[in-house]
C-alpha cells in the first residue's frame, strides 16, 4: 500500500450486522500497511418510517456514546495508526434538521450520506430482494437518485456513500440514466462534497465498485474529489481490493484521494 492510505469507511459490531471486535478491524488496517483506519458505523435511524425496524442495521442513540468511548480508547491504544472517528448517517427526504440536529451533539471527523431507504423500504436489505420483482427499476433509480440530490444539498454531508448502491443486486433499468446521475455530480461540483470508492460492491451480486466506471469518469471530469472505503463488516475486508481501486483511479487520471481530519479537507498523493 502506498504511504498515508486511509479506509474510512468501516463498521463495528455495534451496528449489529457486523462482526468482529473494534480492535481486530484495527490490527487488520496495520497488517495491510494503512497509516489510518476511519470508522464510520451506522448513525441511530430513528427518523425514517416506523414500519421499518432498524435494530440490525444501526446503533440506537443509547449506544452512541459507547462507540465513541471504545474508539478514543483504542487511539490511545494504537499509537502506530492514527484512528479517525465518523460515521455513516441515512438520508431521508425532509428530516434534514432532525438529522443535523443529532448528527451536531456529537463530534466526528466527518460524516458519510447515504440513502438506503427509499418509499419505506430498505432498497439494500437481502431481505426486501422480492420487492424488485413488483416494481419498475426506472422508478425506483429515480426515487434514489432523487434523494441523492437531496442530500448532497442539505449540507450535513463530507462524502456521499456508495454513490450507486441502488445496483447492488444487479437490477438495473434498460435505458440509460445520466439524466439522474448527472445532476448529482453537479450538486457534488457546487457543494464542494466529496464521494468514496467503495470497494463492497466488488463482494455483492453486482459484482463491480461502488460507483461505476462511467460515474468515476464524470466526477474526475467535473474535479470531484474522491476518498476510498471498504464498507467492511468483518475485519478481513479492511482495504478490500484496493490495490485495483488505487489502479482504476489513476487510470481515470486521478493523482490524489482525500481525507478528513475534524471535517477539514486533506490531500494524499497516489
Amino acid at each position: 500500500m502506498i504511504k498515508g492510505l486511509i479506509d474510512a469507511h468501516v463498521h463495528t459490531k455495534m451496528c449489529h450486522h457486523a462482526i468482529g471486535e473494534t480492535y481486530e478491524y484495527v490490527e487488520s488496517a496495520i497488517s495491510k500497511n494503512l497509516d489510518e483506519i476511519g470508522f464510520s458505523d451506522h448513525f441511530p435511524m430513528f427518523y425514517i418510517p416506523k414500519n421499518i425496524d432498524t435494530s440490525s442495521y444501526c446503533m440506537s442513540m443509547d449506544e452512541v456514546s459507547k462507540y465513541l468511548d471504545n474508539l478514543k480508547e483504542l487511539q490511545e491504544k494504537y499509537t502506530d495508526i492514527k484512528i479517525k472517528i465518523a460515521t455513516e448517517a441515512d438520508y431521508i427526504i425532509n428530516k434534514d434538521q432532525i438529522i443535523k440536529k443529532a448528527l451536531d451533539k456529537f463530534k466526528f471527523d466527518y460524516i458519510i450520506g447515504s440513502v438506503h431507504v427509499i418509499n419505506d423500504w430498505c432498497i439494500d436489505d437481502p431481505k426486501n430482494l422480492p420487492k424488485f420483482d413488483k416494481i419498475d427499476i426506472l422508478d425506483i433509480n429515480k426515487d434514489y437518485y432523487f434523494a441523492l440530490k437531496k442530500a448532497v444539498e442539505s449540507h450535513i454531508f463530507n462524502i456521499i456513500g456508495h454513490f450507486d448502491l441502488v445496483k447492488k443486486f444487479g437490477f438495473r433499468p434498460k435505458d440509460d440514466i445520466s439524466f439522474l446521475i448527472d445532476p448529482v455530480i453537479e450538486l457534488l461540483k457546487k457543494n464542494h462534497v466529496c464521494i468514496e470508492l467503495n470497494t463492497a460492491g466488488d463482494r455483492k451480486p453486482v459484482n463491480e465498485f461502488y460507483p461505476s466506471q462511467n460515474i468515476l469518469e464524470k466526477c474526475y471530469e467535473n474535479d470531484i474529489q474522491i476518498t476510498l472505503g471498504s464498507d467492511a463488516h468483518k475485519p478481513d475486508e479492511i482495504a478490500w481490493k484496493f490495490e485495483d481501486a488505487l489502479k482504476l483511479l489513476r487510470n481515470i487520471g486521478y493523482t490524489q484521494i482525500v481525507k478528513f481530519e475534524n471535517k477539514k479537507l486533506l490531500y494524499i498523493d497516489i
